[in-house]
């Protein structure tokens, strides 16, 4: 009789122990439970911390079942895009005249086909590098007014940040993957034709029809050294 009792004792703890941590548990998920938009904060977190990740090392992971939840999985499906913030692009290992063509198939204005063309910088490079690019827009620099780009290039640097390779922007163009809108490369800018000096500008819209691409998906110079830029404008660095 005794021994019954304990037990049923001891079944009661367990029952009011489990309930307990069950009820915990739905307490933590309705309260803890990360927004989209953190979730995407955290894959661009961890994303950054792994300098070697190609876009197609993170489409393997998009993939494995095994590696990531099926709640991130979904969202990075939904998003379809690489993260701006953070992403591991490749530069060199490409003829000149290669990137040419894909530029020209890619929606490029003449002018920064100009830029592109004369810069002995770019193709160069006889082997791949990956190179680590950040993402942040002006205000999250610290700008209450309105900069011009070598302020913001500057404010970059300080910050920790370098100058991108030329390269970097026909690359990242010719990639895609990224999300609807415009990025300003931070870069030492390139003299046109006129001798004019512009960075490039990488202007997305693959989600627009297709009136609204031929006015606003290409690949462009900026819109000057002296133009004061909105605080909400992108701007892309490389990282060490």
């Amino acid at each position: 009789m005794l021994y019954s009792t304990r037990k049923q004792a001891s079944l009661d703890v367990l029952y009011l122990t489990n309930r307990r941590r069950k009820e915990q548990l739905m307490t933590r998920e309705t309260v803890q439970h990360p927004s989209q938009g953190q979730l995407l904060d955290i894959i661009a977190t961890l994303t950054g911390a792994i300098p070697d990740l190609t876009r197609e090392g993170a489409q393997r992971i998009i993939e494995n079942k095994k590696m990531i939840t099926p709640r991130i999985r979904d969202i990075l499906s939904e998003v379809g895009q690489l993260s701006w913030r953070s992403l591991v692009i490749e530069i060199g290992g490409m003829p000149k005249k290669e990137m040419l063509h894909k530029l020209k198939k890619a929606r490029t204005k003449a002018w920064a086909r100009d830029m592109f063309e004369g810069c002995p910088e770019i193709g160069s490079l006889s082997e791949s590098v990956p190179v680590r690019l950040v993402g942040h827009t002006i205000a999250e620099l610290g700008f209450k007014e309105k900069p011009t780009y070598p302020e913001v290039c500057q404010r970059g640097i300080e910050r920790g940040c370098r100058l991108c390779h030329p390269e970097v922007g026909p690359r990242l163009w010719i990639q895609g993957g990224l999300e609807d809108g415009g990025y300003h490369i931070a870069m030492d800018p390139l003299p046109d034709k006129n001798g004019t000096k512009e960075p490039f500008f990488l202007a997305f819209a693959n989600g627009a029809d297709e009136k609204n691409r031929e006015m606003y998906h290409w690949l462009h110079a900026g819109p000057g050294l002296k133009a004061n830029l909105e605080l909400d404008s992108r701007f892309i660095f490389a990282v060490e």
